[in-house]
């Protein structure tokens, strides 16, 4: 009986190794997939706070892309705003594209909050079909990628960044 229940724990205890070492594995290869994917800019299709479609083809072609995936209720989310709205004259060389999965009504209440509607290189955008986690790989928020104006992905941030790092590590990348 003894033995029995050795080979039973010994068998939960591999079956468990094996179950996590899978899991890992799948993390591993799902992180190179959108590594691969958004190297180019990812086919997508957000909606605005207006509920009119966006895709990229309605992205400017002369300026590169800062793609910021936020959450109004995010305080670090809060943090890049209140850095993106200091910082408007510096970044007008960027069409800057504020994502987030939040209903259109918080989008634009954070949008006043922080100045930044009526800026013509600003759209806020809806992602109503889990985009930004399928396409992107966001997990978290806030999650930035700059793009070059023919949308090759230059550099991804994860966390608030300062508008002088982003211009500092672009001015390296060129």
């Amino acid at each position: 009986m003894r033995n029995y229940l050795k080979i039973l724990i010994a068998l939960v205890f591999l079956s468990g190794i094996c179950i996590l070492s899978f899991g890992i594995i799948n993390r591993i290869q799902r992180k190179k997939e959108i590594s691969e994917m958004t190297k180019q800019m990812p086919a997508f299709s957000f909606k605005t706070t207006d509920n009119q479609a966006f895709k990229n083809k309605d992205i400017l072609s002369n300026k590169n892309i800062l793609l910021v995936a936020f959450n109004p209720d995010c305080d670090f989310c809060q943090a890049e705003a209140e850095h993106i709205k200091k910082s408007l004259s510096v970044l007008n060389s960027f069409q800057i594209l504020m994502i987030s999965p939040a209903k259109a009504d918080s989008i634009k209440k954070f949008a006043s909050k922080y100045g930044l509607t009526n800026q013509s290189n600003i759209e806020f955008l809806i992602d109503t079909s889990n985009e930004l986690l399928t396409n992107f790989g966001v997990s978290s928020f806030p999650t930035s990628f700059v793009y070059s104006s023919k949308q090759v992905l230059l550099k991804t941030y994860k966390g608030a960044i300062k508008p002088e790092t982003l211009l500092k590590d672009l001015a390296i990348e060129k």
